[in-house]
């Protein structure tokens, strides 16, 4: 059965923002149901589970114990200790097809900037945040894969820390982690052509490595092209990324047209 139609609902949006930011929460089946009448289609309750299972969500209790009124907590489906466990061991085995890693969302190193006062304009901040949005679109509109932020390219865990006075301009007071989610759902909102589908199949992750803190993004293989606004100045503009190898690159006009047929033909295999 296919999920598709979840990508248009604002009040599925509003649930996988409300995972992304709290890390997870308490409902019910018949609540959810309520919020997502008409969306869930026929089948109802296995196509809401088949749904969030899609994009990395899973109910505790599972869809087979209790009823419709049972509390249950939506949560990612791996227990933190083993997603520790599977980023160390995914991150000492060094950048793939499916692994990158950037140091950060915000600050720049190379640099040593931390330029509070421009983050909404174009500078050394904004281009860091495009490089991480970039490997967002690339595993997106390939086959999906994990990009760790706080970490750099030879492996080193650095941590996302050096982001959080960056963010925390506005509100001092909330909580690190979740503003520093709260930050990269707006850039994805802001940056990408069409946000919600790339949004809805990406999964966010602060996990505690070496003492620091490691961002997992978890994105999804995408079924439809997603485009990011890329560039500075008056080269800025939508362009499709696809990730090859090691590397992440710009797919040029002239391919995105045999592109979207292979992926159309993929689809209606699946």
């Amino acid at each position: 059965m296919t999920t598709a139609p979840t990508t248009i609902n604002p009040k599925f949006m509003e649930v996988l923002a409300r995972v992304n930011t709290e890390g997870s929460f308490q409902t019910t089946f018949e609540q959810l149901l309520r919020q997502l009448e008409g969306v869930v289609a026929a089948a109802r309750l296995p196509a809401l589970v088949d749904a969030f299972a899609e994009i990395g969500l899973m109910f505790h209790p599972s869809a087979e114990e209790g009823g419709f009124e049972t509390p249950r907590i939506v949560s990612p489906r791996r227990k933190k200790a083993v997603a520790v466990g599977l980023a160390m061991e995914s991150i000492q085995s060094g950048e793939s097809a499916r692994v990158e890693f950037k140091s950060s969302l915000r600050y720049n190193y190379k640099t040593a900037e931390v330029d509070k006062a421009k983050l909404s304009e174009p500078g050394p901040c904004n281009l860091v945040r495009d490089q991480a949005l970039k490997a967002i679109c690339g595993f997106h509109n390939s086959e999906g894969g994990d990009l760790f932020i706080g970490v750099r390219d030879d492996g080193e865990i650095v941590g996302i820390e050096p982001d959080f006075d960056l963010i925390k301009r506005q509100r001092p007071n909330a909580d690190d982690g979740d503003l520093w989610k709260q930050q990269l759902i707006a850039d994805m909102h802001g940056r990408f052509h069409e946000p919600n589908p790339v949004i809805q199949r990406t999964q966010i992750e602060i996990l505690e490595l070496s003492a620091r803190l490691v961002a997992r993004i978890a994105v999804h293989r995408g079924d439809k092209l997603a485009f990011l606004k890329y560039g500075e100045g008056s080269g800025e503009r939508p362009r499709a990324f696809i990730r090859q190898s090691v590397t992440t690159r710009e797919l040029e006009p002239p391919a995105i047209e045999e592109y979207v047929r292979i992926r159309a033909y993929q689809a209606r295999a699946e």
